[in-house]
């Protein structure tokens, strides 16, 4: 499924989410400034919306609620 990330504004990379809280990205570049921001993935199947929880690294992020696409 093709998907594009926002994060306030575009971002580049993709990410996998699997009905879990964790994101995991390739080519993302997520920063711990992004906590709190609300991230928004876009998908051929509709948005889904969550808000980071935490940051572990520029490809590993946590939400607050599971996100499933």
């Amino acid at each position: 499924m093709n998907s594009e990330l926002f994060i306030t504004t575009p971002r580049a990379g993709t990410v996998t989410v699997d009905g879990t809280t964790a994101i995991v990205g390739v080519g993302t570049d997520f920063t711990a400034a992004d906590v709190g921001k609300a991230i928004i993935i876009r998908t051929t199947a509709g948005d889904k919306r969550g808000v980071i929880a935490t940051f572990t690294d520029a490809e590993n992020i946590t939400v607050a609620v599971a996100v499933d696409i």
